[in-house]
């Protein structure tokens, strides 16, 4: 019996780091030199125009700085008019970039405002436009709300940075006249309805990053002029159609990311023109069953492809096996069957393959099993049809195999390895209490059994009890250090908080097993509570929680 438990795991978070902290919103005017930059007598730089300096007040205002820290004055770039300089941490940029090398550096003018993680809880400010120098804007990781001006589309900025603010509205068709923007970064806002088919007038654009949005309806067929795409992500929207022949035309996109999205298959043929690609990653497809592998062997330099949940069915194409910077291989929840290439043996770069949910058959390669002295790939094979010799044991070092043959009955293979994981035993058990991620906890009279394995990329754990076991799928993408288990250090004003302070996180699938239970009904009891995301106005509290649970 699977997830019979009356503790739910955490399904994972898409969350920064939950602990609170506090910044000052302090500004340090920094003086980015570009050519010959003479300073007077005493030191200083020359000043800034005074059109700039009320339009750097008024932003400053819009944006909810405190007035007596937001100090404004000609003398800014200089840095001696009382502007303190931010103690910064690695992740945390405040600062404004004067270029003083203008009319034969008698003239500053601001190039750069970078505001992030500062908590500012304002609205976008179209004073911004008066800075007719500006070239970056980044006011990512904020509390930022409202809607994006559209007179921003006079900006003359390379990078537009907004991500992970409270930003609502349409994306304004004003801004597909921005004539240099490079990089276009939207993604974790509150932005909806059909993307402007402008956009796809921006023919310097670059990078294109709207993730984690509300936007819906198809990608605009204008899309296809943007032959300089070099990183695209549409991940968590609920954009639709089918995925557009036009990206054929990005011959030198390395990224794309369309995770989560409500896009019908399949992959076009014509991506094996991208010849560029580092990174692919495509899941939950809709459409009809059976499709075909894409077609990405002349993507000779792919690094991390996930095909997840796309209904791709056939066997693995051996290709695959010849992608030797290949790092991560996700190919879990399709249809694919036939043996795994011979060939993956040799992809030396690989450390995270993930192939379970598959109807995958044949022998589990022995070099798989021998990884375990190196400890070098996490690999999930789990729920798959595989036959032959089986192993001993269902977790051979990073190697998940869990319900992995095609057998149930065949006594001879350790029960764990066995379709529906049977009971070993005669049932015996009528409850069953998990505290997912925690220590032992007392509640109500109940004993919650403890759970704080730290391990979870392709995990198989049984418990010494033999009562339950769980099964986690799944690495954190670009946090390879990442924890497994998240701990609140917040006050919980709740009963018996204990029962909350951690719980279990996992990227990719998380199963948990009563085992050897009794036939009959039980009243299965779900505890939630969100220890991650902050209750307060900062970026830390932005986020939202979806759950997807399974009891059988």
């Amino acid at each position: 019996m699977e997830a019979s438990t009356d503790r739910a795991e955490k399904i994972q978070p898409s969350s920064p780091p939950y602990l609170l902290l506090f910044f000052l919103v302090l500004v340090s005017f920094s003086s980015a030199i570009t050519g010959a930059a003479s300073a007077d007598d005493d030191g200083t730089l020359p000043p800034l125009p005074q059109s700039e300096v009320e339009a750097l007040s008024k932003i400053g205002a819009r944006l909810g700085m405190d007035i007596g820290e937001w100090n404004v004055t000609v003398r800014n770039c200089s840095a001696l008019d009382g502007v303190a300089l931010n103690a910064s941490t690695s992740d945390s940029f405040n600062k404004v970039t004067c270029n003083c090398s203008y009319m034969r550096s008698t003239v500053c003018h601001v190039t750069s405002i970078q505001l992030t993680r500062q908590n500012l809880t304002g609205m976008l400010p179209e004073e911004v436009v008066n800075l007719t120098y500006l070239r970056n804007l980044d006011l990512s990781q904020n509390y930022l709300s409202g809607p994006i001006p559209a007179v921003w589309a006079s900006l003359q900025v390379f990078n537009l940075s907004l991500q992970g603010n409270r930003i609502s509205g349409k994306i304004p068709k004003e801004l597909g006249k921005m004539p240099l923007i490079k990089s276009l970064q939207v993604e974790s806002n509150q932005l909806g309805g059909f993307i402007p088919i402008e956009i796809g007038d921006l023919s310097s654009l670059e990078t294109l990053i709207i993730s984690s949005n509300r936007f819906i309806g198809e990608l605009p067929s204008s899309f296809a002029k943007l032959v300089k795409m070099n990183d695209f992500r549409m991940d968590g929207n609920n954009i639709s159609g089918k995925i557009p022949e036009f990206i054929k035309n990005w011959i030198s996109v390395n990224r794309i990311d369309m995770v989560g999205t409500s896009l019908v298959g399949p992959i076009p043929e014509s991506i094996t023109l991208l010849k560029n690609l580092t990174q692919l990653r495509v899941s939950d497809l809709q459409g009809p069953q059976g499709m075909g592998f894409p077609k990405l062997q002349n993507a000779k330099q792919l690094t991390k492809l996930v095909l997840r949940n796309c209904l791709i069915s056939g066997e693995i194409p051996s290709y695959i096996g010849t992608l030797e910077n290949l790092k991560v291989l996700d190919l879990s929840f399709n249809h694919l069957s036939g043996i795994i290439p011979l060939n993956f043996e040799e992809l030396e770069a690989l450390e995270y393959l993930y192939l379970t949910n598959n109807m995958l058959t044949g022998e589990i390669p022995p070099w798989m099993l021998r990884n375990r002295a190196s400890n070098k790939i996490n690999i999930d094979l789990s729920y798959n049809n595989f036959t032959g010799t089986a192993p001993s044991d269902c977790q051979e070092g990073n190697v998940n195999m869990v319900a992995s043959f095609s057998s149930t009955y065949d006594d001879s293979i350790t029960e764990c390895l066995r379709k529906e994981f049977p009971c070993s035993t005669k049932p015996q058990y009528t409850s069953l209490f998990i505290n997912c991620g925690g220590q032992n906890v007392s509640f109500e009279g109940n004993e919650y059994d403890k759970d704080t394995s730290q391990i979870g990329s392709s995990r198989f754990n049984l418990d010494k009890s033999e009562r339950w076991a769980y099964s986690s799928t799944g690495d954190f993408t670009g946090n390879e250090d990442a924890n497994f288990i998240a701990t609140n250090t917040s006050i919980l004003n709740m009963t018996n908080p204990d029962l909350y302070t951690e719980a279990r996180l996992t990227p990719i699938s998380l199963k948990y097993y009563g085992l050897c239970l009794e036939n009959g009904n039980y009243s299965v009891k779900l505890h939630f509570a969100e220890i991650i995301f902050t209750n307060d106005e900062t970026y830390w509290s932005l986020g939202k929680r979806l759950f997807d649970v399974l009891i059988q």
